[in-house]
């Protein structure tokens, strides 16, 4: 019993040494992964997409007509699943749906590097694992941008006004490319340690 409970503190003890010497971009890296997901997980699901405004007829009770066209315009706020019957909005509701598990996949893999590097593992295992971080990174920010591209070429009339949640799944996207910005970074760094 106590000789695995010191072997327990002298594995924590060496776990927490490699953590300080963690560089910094990994950990900046990981934040960064955590706070896209985030950002793209809030602009995809929430129904803040775009507000349009549709016109439909206005009648009494009566059926009388209450102003003299006999239409008034309702505002509405839909999401992205509004449009899914379009093909614009389809193609960016799924390209959106790659880039977050893209990011998922980013920072799976970029915790995966960190517990190699605290393992003391092999540098060409560590290598491969910020490789793939770098590409899901890249891929899924791409995408995100592409699929806001995409959805926002479709708003070619003044009745439809784009809402938040387009602008924080943009702010996803960025936030994605620059973890991956700071992977790679992080690999140089780790090169040249090596």
């Amino acid at each position: 019993m106590v000789f695995t409970k010191s072997l327990v503190t002298a594995i924590e003890m060496k776990f927490f040494e490699n953590w300080r010497k963690l560089n910094k971009r990994a950990k900046i890296a990981v934040g960064l992964f955590i706070l896209a997901l985030l950002f793209l997980d809030i602009g995809v699901f929430t129904n803040g997409w775009a507000t349009v405004k549709v016109s439909q007829p206005t009648t009494s009770a009566f059926g009388f007509n209450l102003d003299d066209y006999g239409y008034h315009s309702r505002s509405y706020t839909v999401g992205l699943s509004y449009y899914r019957s379009e093909t614009a909005g389809d193609a960016a509701y799924y390209l959106l749906l790659i880039a977050i598990l893209a990011s998922v996949a980013s920072f799976f893999f970029m915790d995966v590097h960190i517990v190699l590097l605290l393992m003391e593992n092999r540098m060409d295992t560590v290598n491969n694992m910020l490789k793939f971080t770098i590409v899901s990174a890249f891929l899924g920010g791409i995408f995100a941008i592409i699929g806001i591209i995409i959805f926002a070429a479709t708003f070619y009339h003044g009745d439809v006004v784009v809402n938040y949640s387009i602008f924080l799944t943009a702010i996803g996207a960025g936030v994605l490319l620059v973890g991956g910005e700071e992977a790679m970074k992080s690999r140089t760094e780790i090169q040249l340690v090596a």
